[in-house]
C-alpha cells in the first residue's frame, strides 16, 4: 500500500507544467522519489515492491511464457514514471514526466532512469532479504490518542516525528491500522473497514540514532516494564515505547499461549530443491543483440530442431535469460539435439533475433557443475523467500 493509499486517497489539483520545471518544483519530486524508493518505504509498501523486486516468474520449471509488453517485463526491477505521476504527493507538484525523470537524475548515486525516460529504478536492488532489516533500528509507539469516534487518530504522523527527531533522523513514521471486523463500514477514510490500532512503527536511519531512544524512552524490555528516563506524552496520554523485536516476540509467546498453531506454521522449515541434472545439456550463448527475448531464443530453438514452438516446450526446453542481458543458457532436459543446435547457433546458420551470436558452446567439466550449482542454489533461494514471504503475510498485522 502507497504513502497516498494510506494517507490520502482523494485526488488533489494537480501543477501544470508549462515549459522547464522551476527549481523549487524539482526539488520537491527529488525528496519525494527520495523516500518513495527507500529501504525503509519499500518495506512497507507492497506496491512498489511487486515493480521493484525482481521478478523471477522467467525461473520457473515450467515453460509459460510472460507477455513481452507486460509492464513488469518491458522495465523489470522499475516503476514507470505514469504510475508515479498518480501518487498524490507528486502530482501536486507536477504532472509532467520529463520532470519526474529529471528529478531521478538529480539522484543518480541511488536511482537510474530507463533509456527511454519513462521508467525509475534503484541503483542498488532491494531484495527479500531486506525486508527484516528493519528490526534492529524500529521502536513500536504504542497508546496513541484517537479522535473521540474511535475511527481514527487524534494526531499525525508528523506529531510523532516532532517527538523522536532529537534521536536521529527518521527514516519513516507508519501509523498502524487494522481489519475492523464489524459492521464493515468504511473508518477513517479506509475502505473495508481499517481501523486504527493505537500504536505506530518508527523507524530510524541507523543504529545510533536507535540507541539513543531505546536508552531515553523505551518503556518495556524484554517482557518487563521499566521505567523510562523521559516519558512522551500526546495530547496528555502517556505513550508505550517497545523495540519492535520486542513487540514481534511478545505477539508470537502469546499466540503460542493462545494455541501455538500459528507459531509452528512459522517455525516449518522452508522446502529444499534438488536436482539430478545430466551433463552436456546446456548451452551456453554469448553476444545476444539488444532486442532480444526469451521468445526469441525458443524460436532459435524451433528452427535449429525444424519442429514447432509447441513440441520445444512439451520437450521442457528451458531458456535461461532475462530482458537486456548479453549471455544467455538454453537449458535441455536430454543430451540427444544438444550438440546439433549448438552448431547451428555457432555458425550463425540459426540466428537469434535476426542477428548471429558471437559464441555458442555446450557446457562441461567444472563450467558446467557450477552453472547446475548455481541453479540449485538459486532455486533454494527462491524457496526460502518464498517462505519467509508466507510468514511475513503472517506477521503483517503486527508489522
Amino acid at each position: 500500500m502507497t504513502e497516498e493509499s494510506n494517507n490520502n486517497t482523494k485526488d488533489v489539483d494537480t501543477k501544470k507544467d508549462d515549459g522547464a520545471a522551476d527549481t523549487e518544483t524539482i526539488k520537491a519530486v527529488v525528496e519525494r522519489l527520495k523516500f518513495f524508493f527507500s529501504n525503509a518505504n519499500i518495506r512497507q509498501d507492497k506496491f512498489l515492491r511487486n515493480f521493484l523486486v525482481a521478478d523471477d516468474a522467467n525461473e520457473q520449471e515450467d515453460t509459460k511464457d510472460k507477455d513481452d509488453d507486460d509492464t513488469n517485463s518491458k522495465y523489470p526491477q522499475m516503476v514507470p514514471i505514469e504510475v508515479l505521476l498518480k501518487f498524490n504527493t507528486i502530482k501536486q507538484h507536477t504532472s509532467d514526466p520529463a520532470v519526474v525523470a529529471a528529478a531521478a537524475k538529480e539522484l543518480s548515486t541511488v536511482l537510474k532512469v530507463s533509456d527511454d525516460d519513462k521508467a525509475i529504478g534503484r541503483v542498488q536492488a532491494f531484495t527479500m532479504d531486506q525486508m527484516e532489516e528493519n528490526l534492529p533500528i524500529t521502536i513500536v509507539v504504542e497508546n496513541l490518542p484517537l479522535n473521540e469516534s474511535g475511527s481514527g487518530y487524534a494526531i499525525t504522523d508528523k506529531d510523532i516525528r516532532a517527538l523522536l527527531e532529537q534521536y536521529g533522523e527518521i527514516a519513516i513514521v507508519k501509523l498502524r491500522f487494522g481489519k475492523n471486523h464489524g459492521n464493515g463500514k468504511k473508518h477513517g477514510g479506509r475502505p473495508g473497514g481499517w481501523s486504527p490500532l493505537g500504536s505506530a512503527l518508527v523507524e530510524f536511519a541507523d543504529a545510533e540514532g536507535m540507541a539513543k531512544a531505546v536508552d531515553d524512552i523505551l518503556t518495556s524490555k524484554d517482557g518487563e516494564k521499566v521505567e523510562p528516563k523521559r516519558k512522551l506524552t500526546l495530547q496528555e496520554k502517556e505513550l508505550q515505547v517497545i523495540t519492535l523485536k520486542d513487540f514481534i516476540t511478545n505477539r508470537k509467546s502469546k499466540r503460542k499461549n493462545d494455541g501455538g498453531t500459528k507459531e509452528e506454521e512459522d517455525s516449518t522449515p522452508p522446502k529444499t530443491f534438488e536436482c539430478e541434472w545430466k551433463p552436456k545439456c546446456v548451452i551456453r550463448v554469448q553476444g545476444l543483440a539488444e532486442t532480444c527475448d526469451r521468445e526469441a531464443i525458443l524460436d532459435a530453438v524451433t528452427k535449429a530442431l525444424d519442429t514447432t514452438l509447441e513440441d520445444v516446450k512439451g520437450k521442457n526446453i528451458y531458456v535461461d535469460f532475462s530482458r537486456g542481458q548479453v549471455d544467455g543458457a538454453i537449458r535441455f532436459p536430454e543430451p540427444d539435439t544438444v550438440e546439433a543446435v549448438c552448431e547451428k547457433l555457432a555458425s550463425g546458420t540459426v540466428e537469434i533475433a535476426g542477428a548471429k551470436v558471437e559464441k555458442a558452446f555446450v557446457l562441461e567439466g567444472d563450467e558446467e557443475k557450477k552453472y547446475w550449482d548455481d541453479f540449485i542454489a538459486f532455486k533454494n533461494k527462491q524457496l526460502q523467500m518464498r517462505h519467509e514471504q508466507r510468514g511475513q503475510k503472517k506477521r503483517r498485522k503486527f508489522r
